[in-house]
């Protein structure tokens, strides 16, 4: 939970994505939020140019975000918000 690596969050985030289908509604809403959270957190909802990262890097981060971003939304469509 206290984790500032992208691959921790990338694992985190495929273990959700896997969990979802098993696993309580309220868990795997509870969860969204921390992906959320955790995003944050580690800055991957800012733009990476700033950060002198490598092309790799800065793409991998973007499309982490953006599958968080769509997986909190579908959540939020389930959950009727």
């Amino acid at each position: 939970m206290s984790s500032t690596h992208r691959v921790t969050l990338q694992g985190l985030t495929v273990y959700w994505v896997c969990a979802q289908q098993c696993a309580n509604k309220t868990y795997v809403w509870s969860m969204t939020g921390l992906l959320v959270r955790l995003a944050n957190k580690l800055g991957l909802h800012q733009e990476s140019a700033h950060l002198r990262l490598s092309i790799f890097v800065s793409e991998m981060r973007r499309h982490l975000w953006w599958q968080i971003c769509t997986l909190d939304i579908r959540r939020a469509v389930d959950k009727g918000l």
